[in-house]
């Protein structure tokens, strides 16, 4: 492994199994089927050499282990499954190996294992440091376990490490979301993803919080937690450069950056989307379908959408714009689309500039620190802009 191609492809591998099920999580994930895991990482082998094979690539620039919970996988599954990817998609030199763990599966031999098998980043969903609000999102683990998790990693020699919190969580106070921001920096993490609670539809916290069993802080409180984390981060060095994405410098997410610029990438595992060659792809949700569908060598597709040019033009503002430093690159727009987004949006644009939500010079269109707080407003400005202007009727082919 450890080949230098420029042309790589990003590959995600989808992991659906957790030891419980949180309350607030909309992923395609399943409790209680871990029994599954050694005929699910044959079948995903497979599904990789197919499709890996069939995706026009020469090679891979990152592998993310999503979930679910991956480090309830084996270190030798881990292994097989990075095996699998180099045999189809040879990994680049530089490849960034991302598995997800939740700290109550911390082991320091596992983490060793997982070293070995070629993973050089580790991303913990620890969620909070306040045990009275990691019960309320239902999670299996304590603040002890998930300091723990991070000094085993570094004993195993994870020099890569990402920390999940979430703030406007039901009873959190603005002091519980300092505690835990402090309690994060103490441990020096390379990476922090910071995520504001959303509620999902057909979640338990959807209908808890429809039947007044949990209230969610005000927006105002919301706000208030987003800017004191920017605050404290920049204080400490790290970098913004996503909507809720802080880093050291060089440690910023090659893989999601990948999402965020609109690029290829393979998306394998039960209920995974891809996007590769211009085409979006679903794959079948169930595990033991997906099974066995794979292990039949049958096409794992649940779904697949060629995505039309106005499409990917929204896709495109939406996601660039999550990237603060960089935002839309005027130039590789307008190679992609045939058009400069500083004269196809220029009347909103001074509107947004006017109202200090967006800076636009020569070349970028970026959010501006108080355009943080209001992007989907952005977004949808801009977006229903184009929806009025722009044929959905022409493909695009991604690069």
């Amino acid at each position: 492994m450890g080949v230098k191609i420029k042309n790589a492809l990003a590959v995600y591998l989808h992991i659906p199994f957790c030891r419980v099920r949180c309350p607030y999580c909309d992923f395609n994930t399943y409790a209680g089927m871990q029994s599954l895991i050694p005929a699910y990482v044959e079948a995903l082998c497979r599904a990789i050499a197919r499709e890996g094979a069939d995706s026009g690539f020469p090679a891979a620039r990152t592998i993310y282990f999503g979930g679910g919970t991956p480090s309830l996988l084996e270190p030798s599954h881990v292994e097989r499954l990075i095996e699998a990817v180099n045999a189809v998609l040879p990994v680049t030199a530089d490849c960034e190996i991302t598995l997800e763990a939740n700290p109550v599966t911390a082991d320091a031999m596992r983490f060793a294992g997982f070293r070995a098998a070629g993973v050089n980043r580790l991303s913990f969903g620890v969620q909070s440091f306040t045990d009275r609000l990691l019960k309320v999102l239902g999670r299996d683990h304590d603040a002890a376990q998930a300091r723990r998790a991070l000094h085993l990693a570094r004993q195993a020699g994870f020099q890569n490490v990402s920390l999940d919190l979430m703030y406007a969580v039901p009873n959190q106070s603005l002091a519980d979301w300092r505690h835990d921001v402090t309690c994060a920096l103490n441990l020096a993490p390379e990476h922090l993803s910071l995520y504001c609670l959303t509620v999902e539809p057909a979640t338990p916290y959807a209908r808890w919080v429809a039947k007044g069993h949990i209230q969610l802080p005000p927006d105002d409180t919301a706000a208030d937690m987003y800017a004191h984390a920017r605050e404290r981060l920049a204080a400490a060095g790290y970098g913004h450069y996503e909507i809720s994405n802080w880093a050291l410098p060089g440690k910023e997410g090659l893989h999601n950056q990948i999402y965020w610029r609109y690029e290829p990438y393979l998306g394998l595992g039960a209920g995974a989307h891809g996007y590769v060659n211009g085409t979006r792809t679903e794959e079948i949700r169930k595990p033991r379908e997906y099974i066995e569908r794979a292990l039949s060598d049958d096409s794992t597709v649940l779904r697949s959408e060629q995505i039309s040019r106005a499409t990917a033009m929204e896709e495109s503002i939406f996601l660039n714009l999550r990237l603060l430093q960089r935002g839309i690159v005027r130039q590789e727009f307008a190679a992609r689309f045939g058009a400069d987004p500083a004269t196809l949006f220029d009347r909103e644009l001074a509107e947004l500039a006017h109202a200090g939500l967006v800076s636009v010079d020569e070349t970028s269109i970026r959010l501006t620190p108080q355009g943080y707080f209001l992007a989907n407003e952005v977004c949808v400005r801009l977006m229903t802009t184009l929806e009025s202007e722009i044929s959905t009727a022409d493909p695009v082919v991604s690069r």
